[in-house]
């Protein structure tokens, strides 16, 4: 598929409207999560006061991922239409100026005039992100859930896999949107170890970060976060990996785990391209082929790592993830 999208530096077409796409970060603990709402600080709000300020005319925002408050992005995609005659890469820097420090305009560029940053979407990125340590780590706080029991990464990995595919994910939302039902399709779900903060320091145990990588065509409301909290059930050893499929089956809220905290959401990435969709979801589900990891050790029964807790201040976690 030929990309028609223009670079910071192309001048735009002479229009009367132009089609401007954003890539925005922002940190979500600033913020009242992204959709505007009265007497909120938000960043759908804060971005959208600074770009009328730029353009001097109203602006309305769409974006990708209406994120809830407290969940992050590295890669949240808006758009708007402006007759504004200023280039892209001024553009950004304007309103980047402007934005509070938790917010930025990574890119901007000119898109076509159908493209549409909700629903030319193809699929997203999510991250969910944990801390594992008996004691909490101050500089994870606003980045990572922190979970002081040890978690059995391997365990946690091997139940994300029966949540691949095209399934009734009634069972892991937390508010029925019947117009669009609750078939979903994932296109890959892993758990890996991740370097945590913590790491750097040479004085007492470090801890473990773990990341919860979900690549899905949509999603249900905090999906991603029942997934979470489902998969840390699994690694406390209070669900079996197997136990995923009568979840799904039964579709039943109170049957998954709980919805995890906000802050260790983050939106990595929109798709706009079916095949860099594809290329993303192999490249998370690398190692697994045919229900075996690379190892050769069956999906179905990983070899897992021996679960650490030396007490108080001690390291908790499962610390060995397939590769």
């Amino acid at each position: 598929m030929r990309d028609t999208r223009r670079g910071e530096d192309s001048p735009p077409d002479n229009l009367e409207f132009r089609n401007v796409e954003l890539l925005v970060e922002y940190k979500g603990e600033a913020f009242a999560g992204w959709q505007i709402q009265p007497n909120q600080r938000t960043v759908a709000g804060s971005l959208q006061q600074a770009l009328q300020h730029i353009t001097r005319h109203p602006v309305r925002l769409v974006a990708a991922s209406r994120t809830d408050r407290g969940v992050h992005a590295l890669g949240q995609v808006a758009s708007f239409k402006t007759p504004a005659k200023i280039i892209p890469r001024r553009l950004r820097r304007g309103v980047n100026a402007i934005l509070p420090p938790e917010v930025a305009v990574r890119q901007a560029r000119d898109v076509p005039s159908d493209f549409h940053a909700r629903f030319s979407a193809k699929g997203k990125h999510y991250r969910y992100r944990i801390f594992n340590r008996y004691a909490r780590c101050p500089l994870e706080i606003d980045r990572a859930w922190h979970y002081p029991s040890p978690l059995d990464i391997d365990a946690m990995d091997e139940a994300a896999q029966y949540l691949v595919g095209r399934h009734d994910f009634a069972s892991l939302e937390t508010r029925t949107d019947v117009k669009r039902g609750t078939i979903r399709r994932l296109r890959a779900v892993r758990v890996r170890r991740a370097p945590a903060i913590a790491e750097h320091s040479t004085a007492g145990p470090p801890g473990v970060g773990i990341e919860v990588d979900v690549i899905g065509d949509s999603f249900l409301y905090k999906m991603v976060r029942t997934i979470a909290g489902t998969l840390v059930l699994v690694g406390h050893g209070k669900l079996r990996p197997a136990a995923i499929e009568g979840i799904l089956a039964g579709r039943i809220r109170t049957q998954a785990g709980p919805t995890a905290p906000p802050q260790g959401l983050t939106l990595l990435r929109v798709f706009y391209d079916e095949h860099e969709l594809a290329a993303a979801a192999d490249q998370q589900l690398e190692g697994i082929v045919n229900g075996h990891s690379r190892d050769g050790t069956r999906a179905d029964d990983p070899r897992r790592a021996p679960r650490i807790c030396g007490g108080e201040g001690g390291q908790a976690g499962a610390v060995q993830s397939r590769p």
